[in-house]
């Protein structure tokens, strides 16, 4: 899997699609402005907003169109590590970095992934943070999802 900038808007939105061998599977918009984001998919239709972390530099809050904590994203800029939690699931993620930076998004051990998608960029940096957490945000969404369908268990 890989992410693909589709589309960058003056208006500060950019639109990348998650595809595998060629075939799109989501559609994420992100919205610098706003600090929103869409996911799209074939099914349904996501709307998140994300907040500063409360005091936590390396955190960010997930948050439903009412305003409600629904989630949250922390990062380990000394590992590249961190979590990304929504609707009380966790998944853990780990960014290798390199000419094509990748992230692996696993529940516990890297060895084992749910998913496995590269990265149109990876910053370290602060600011990046948003932007790097719709992407997590999104594969972490999906992988859930897939895991729960061949699971043969609901979200």
């Amino acid at each position: 899997m890989k992410w693909i900038l589709a589309s960058s808007s003056l208006t500060g939105i950019k639109e990348y699609h998650l595809v595998e061998e060629d075939q799109l599977i989501l559609v994420l918009k992100y919205s610098f402005d706003q600090q929103s984001i869409r996911i799209i998919n074939e099914d349904e239709r996501l709307v998140f907003f994300m907040e500063d972390g409360g005091g936590f530099a390396n955190r960010i809050i997930f948050k439903n169109p009412y305003g409600v904590d629904i989630g949250k994203f922390s990062y380990n800029s000394r590992t590249h590590s961190g979590h990304v939690e929504v609707n009380s699931v966790t998944l853990h993620y780990t960014v290798v970095e390199g000419n094509a930076p990748k992230v692996l998004i696993h529940k516990r051990n890297v060895q084992q992934p749910l998913a496995v998608c590269h990265l149109p960029f990876f910053s370290p940096k602060p600011a990046a943070q948003y932007e790097q957490a719709c992407f997590l945000l999104s594969l972490c969404w999906y992988a859930a999802v897939k895991s729960s369908i061949k699971n043969g268990q609901s979200l």
